[in-house]
């Protein structure tokens, strides 16, 4: 696999981790 698609994958895992984290929040902030 070459570095460039491997640093595409890490950003959009991370990305793709914030939205998941900022969905609980709002999850536990509805149900809070």
């Amino acid at each position: 696999m070459s570095l460039g698609r491997r640093a595409i994958g890490v950003e959009l895992e991370t990305e793709r981790f914030e939205q998941t984290v900022r969905e609980v929040q709002d999850l536990v902030s509805q149900n809070g």
